[in-house]
């Protein structure tokens, strides 16, 4: 059982599998919701493992939001963030002081050596060049991850997520986490469905609620 695991079932959230069947017929909801905005938003740049805190801009536009009820209510769910600081900053804002378990895997992408770089910094550097135009996926980041170990990563955390959604009084989770992780998950549960996998990144501060029937998907609302 991994650590994060590990806190639920103490928490009594999951059972010692990692959570139960699910039933034929039962709805589960997971909604994902991007962190607020920081200063590497602002000036446009790669970071993932840099444990930026929330801008002044940030913290008042979530808190606009929050009290325009665009968010998912709280009513019953299980909560989760990738434990960053951004992360934590933003569940606060939105829903207070609430007992939450911290997912690793679903912390942003490592940029390895590009990390705090733009675009314009690395787009004449041959190793950003061939990871950036890698088809296959396989290719790290110089001291970083590849785009098929970022998939597989947070694709295991979004199995504690969701098994935690099913075992929930109301069958929801809520998790705070990060823009590249909620691309990969979007993009491998509706393969398909959109030409670039980028055109599923959310603003700051909003995201997806993803439906699940029983076992499968079946559909999405954004918000």
């Amino acid at each position: 059982m991994s650590k994060s695991s590990d806190l639920l079932y103490r928490a009594g959230i999951l059972d010692k599998t990692g959570g139960q069947q699910r039933g034929k017929y039962m709805l589960i909801r997971v909604h994902m919701i991007r962190h607020g905005i920081t200063e590497g938003n602002q000036q446009k740049k790669l970071y993932g493992t840099t444990d930026l805190p929330l801008t002044e801009a940030g913290v008042k536009a979530l808190k606009n939001r929050a009290a325009a009820k665009i968010y998912p209510k709280k009513d019953g769910a299980a909560f989760f963030t990738s434990g960053m600081l951004r992360t934590e900053q933003t569940l606060n804002i939105i829903y207070g002081d609430i007992i939450h378990a911290p997912v690793d895997d679903l912390k942003e992408m490592s940029f390895g050596e590009f990390e705090n770089y733009t675009f314009e910094d690395l787009k004449n550097h041959p190793d950003y060049i061939e990871w950036y135009g890698d088809k296959s996926g396989d290719r790290p980041a110089p001291g970083g991850e590849s785009f098929n170990e970022f998939t597989e990563r947070v694709m295991s955390g979004f199995k504690i997520v969701t098994s935690a959604a099913e075992n929930s009084s109301s069958h929801t989770s809520i998790v705070i986490c990060h823009a590249g992780p909620i691309v990969m998950i979007m993009n491998s549960i509706f393969p398909g469905a959109v030409q670039n996998p980028f055109n599923w990144l959310p603003a700051p501060g909003h995201g997806y609620t993803v439906i699940f029937s029983g076992d499968k998907v079946s559909g999405y609302t954004r918000f």
